[in-house]
């Protein structure tokens, strides 16, 4: 419940924005570009526990996202792991770093037994929280 009052928040913010540089001309395009990954980043950073989604896909390098999360490449995990991706399992614990440009998501990857975590790339999707 917490985090839909935030997310609705959190677009209602967006919308203003965009309404507000879009006025402003060619500079507002720009920032309207810019205001809904920092606003992602700002809602999942207010949430306290990120976990992975069903069937979240996870890569080395952003670039490869997109080819990872089309079919057939998603089915396989043979195939994802020659891209540098694979799918994980649900609810594992990860900590957003960083939103790139593209809107992929950089994470530190917590599976059991690893401490310290590993970083990966993901979409949005590969994630949820817990307010």
């Amino acid at each position: 419940m917490l985090a839909s009052l935030r997310l609705r928040k959190c677009m209602q913010h967006l919308k203003a924005n965009v309404r507000q540089t879009t006025a402003i001309g060619t500079v507002g395009h720009v920032k309207a570009a810019v205001v809904p990954i920092l606003a992602i980043s700002q809602l999942v950073v207010a949430w306290n526990d990120l976990r992975t989604s069903r069937d979240a896909i996870l890569c080395l390098k952003p670039d490869a996202l997109g080819l990872a999360n089309k079919k057939p490449a998603s089915e396989s995990q043979k195939v994802l792991r020659t891209m540098g991706c694979f799918k994980s399992q649900a609810g594992v614990s990860v900590k957003l770093l960083k939103v790139n440009e593209s809107g992929a998501w950089q994470v530190r990857y917590y599976p059991p037994g690893i401490s310290r975590g590993v970083m990966f790339w993901g979409l949005s999707s590969a994630f949820f929280g817990f307010a």
